[in-house]
């Protein structure tokens, strides 16, 4: 389904095998993760979308099973993210990290920002002007501190940077 490489590794995720790591000069498989693996064993073998991040910790999202992972390979320990840990849209498309280390979702439900250092998720959507909120898998991109995300609108861009969330709450009205 998709492909994140860090440096000499491809990582791939798949419809239905689970995830492969692999070394690209030679082609050698280096690990393949699965609900069957024998050390580290997934929840499901059906995967949207690989990312690895800066500090190589494996993300990848799963079809039908309502959550985010996140694998750290040399602890052998996966970490998965649902509506507990504020993930608002398990259908996690397309993934960028920026500069400080936030990482950048695009999902069926707008887009997510997942700051590591508070763990928490904030959504963005159209009640914050962004003209869609349905993003296209595998179809971002940063660079020189642009992210870049499309959607079935068109395509998205911003500096996450300049990116001020309000997180005051909106009124709630009570009515008959």
């Amino acid at each position: 389904n998709s492909v994140s490489i860090d440096g000499d590794v491809a990582w791939i995720s798949t419809d239905n095998q689970g995830l492969y790591k692999i070394r690209i000069r030679d082609y050698k498989l280096l690990a393949h993760y699965s609900v069957s693996s024998p050390r580290v064993k997934l929840s499901t073998n059906l995967l949207n979308h690989v990312f690895v991040d800066s500090k190589h910790r494996i993300w990848f999202s799963a079809a039908y099973l309502g959550a985010l992972f996140m694998l750290d390979e040399k602890s052998g320990v996966i970490k998965s993210f649902g509506i507990k840990e504020g993930l608002t849209d398990s259908q996690i498309t397309s993934i960028e990290e920026d500069k400080d280390g936030n990482s950048w979702m695009g999902s069926s439900n707008g887009l997510l920002k997942y700051s590591p250092h508070a763990q928490v998720f904030i959504r963005f959507g159209v009640e914050e002007n962004l003209s869609s909120f349905g993003y296209f898998n595998n179809s971002s991109f940063y660079k020189d501190g642009w992210m870049y995300f499309g959607s079935a609108k068109g395509l998205v861009t911003f500096i996450p940077d300049k990116i001020k969330y309000n997180s005051l709450l909106k009124p709630i009205f009570v009515t008959s």
